[in-house]
């Protein structure tokens, strides 16, 4: 009898690199202004105000705009918080997209998520991966859930993170038809292996004890490397594959 040794993922490698508080956050000093505060506490929950230096800028229902994707804020303080970005942060015509001389045409398709107030969203890549049959698999950070889409039917199913409703999943990536992710909401922050063959989950605590991991990449020969934002480290995730052993 031949049979599949169990799969084990260990966290082969955790490299620190030493980098002022600041800088690990992506903190920057922003200007002086009316709204000022409302920006400095809204806009660090989940990232640096780096960011905001770094962006295209915005006029000011633009900065609105996108403000509402991200948090929810009362009215008078989201239209101080765009008044301040957009005197600050306008747009930057260097940064403006160009546009394609003469004719073309674009299909998009849109699928609508299966849980009210859902967010799924891929800033950068991270939180959305595909398999080897060309399904799209996402996070839901919003519900604690994981979930694929099938691009050919349009049938979307979510399966809920081990650690419930605020494990706030964040990075994927999918290796091997093996989804990976990590749970943000956690502390220690988890890495989450999910087999949609068997609908098994495993989890392991990440080292470092806090921060949260927002991107994963997969290297060449198919392990994970991972980076965590608030502590300034890449972590290498050593997969090990199964095995086949004879049995009599």
């Amino acid at each position: 009898m031949r049979r599949a040794t169990i799969l084990v993922s260990t966290l082969a490698a955790w490299l620190a690199f030493a980098a002022p508080a600041e800088a690990q956050r992506g903190q920057v000093a922003l200007p002086e202004g009316d709204g000022k505060d409302v920006v400095e506490i809204a806009c660090t929950t989940c990232h640096g105000l780096g960011q905001i230096n770094g962006s295209a800028g915005y006029d000011a229902a633009g900065w609105r705009d996108l403000l509402g994707t991200m948090v929810s804020l009362p009215d008078a303080q989201a239209t101080r918080a765009a008044g301040y970005l957009a005197r600050h942060f306008p747009p930057k015509p260097d940064q403006a997209p160009a546009l394609v001389a003469g004719n073309a045409q674009i299909a998009i398709t849109e699928w609508t998520a299966p849980t009210l107030g859902q967010r799924v969203r891929d800033p950068a890549d991270r939180r959305l991966d595909t398999d080897s049959d060309g399904s799209v698999w996402y996070g839901n950070s919003t519900m604690g859930r994981i979930g694929r889409l099938d691009p050919g039917t349009g049938e979307i199913r979510e399966w809920p993170s081990p650690s419930g409703p605020d494990s706030h999943p964040y990075a994927l990536a999918v290796v091997d038809d093996i989804i990976w992710y990590n749970e943000s909401g956690m502390r220690p922050d988890a890495l989450v292996r999910f087999d949609p063959a068997t609908e098994e989950f495993q989890s392991w605590p990440i080292p470092s004890g806090y921060g949260i991991v927002r991107n994963m990449w997969v290297t060449e020969d198919g392990n994970l490397l991972i980076h965590q934002s608030s502590s300034n480290r890449i972590g290498l995730v050593e997969i090990q594959r199964p095995r086949l052993t004879s049995q009599p």
